[in-house]
């Protein structure tokens, strides 16, 4: 009996062993396509990340190209800029030199009236009597009678300017 007692338990033992086999493998088979699931799952999720990555790349490089765009303009209004400035400083100058031409041009024309009109005014004299200025000191008698004018001196001139 005592046999028949240990052959009995050692029956149960196992019907006990083989219930667990089974639920331990209906388990396993649970977690398994669990596992698979999940792999599908995150399969998906690292899909879905790529794509966003290559979106944020892509937003990224056209950022730097925008950088770049907006770096080339601010260089072009600059360089517009200094070009505007240049000019303007270019048309002063030469706004000042005509300036300065013209009121040469000016003087030169005043002068060449005086010597026209003392030249005029000298054969005037001379038909009526009057004397060519010779070595005499002072001025001359005839001179006292013609316009006044302005002589030209180059070297004044250059002082001035």
């Amino acid at each position: 009996m005592k046999g028949e007692g240990q052959l009995k338990g050692l029956e149960e033992s196992i019907v006990f062993t083989r219930q667990q086999v089974v639920e331990e493998e209906n388990k396993l088979s649970g977690l398994q396509e669990q596992l698979e699931s999940l792999k599908d799952s995150v399969d998906e999720t690292r899909q879905v990340f790529d794509g966003k990555r290559g979106s944020v790349d892509d937003l990224r490089r056209e950022n730097a190209q925008l950088q770049r765009d907006q770096f080339d303009a601010e260089k072009k209004v600059a360089v517009a800029d200094t070009s505007i400035q240049n000019l303007q400083r270019a048309i002063a100058q030469i706004d000042e030199e005509t300036e300065v031409r013209n009121s040469q041009l000016k003087q030169l024309e005043e002068e060449r009236r005086c010597r026209r009109r003392g030249r005029r005014n000298w054969r005037a004299l001379r038909a009526y009597g009057g004397s060519r200025p010779g070595k005499q000191r002072g001025r001359p008698a005839w001179r006292a009678r013609l316009p006044q004018c302005r002589r030209f001196d180059g070297r004044q001139q250059a002082a001035k300017a």
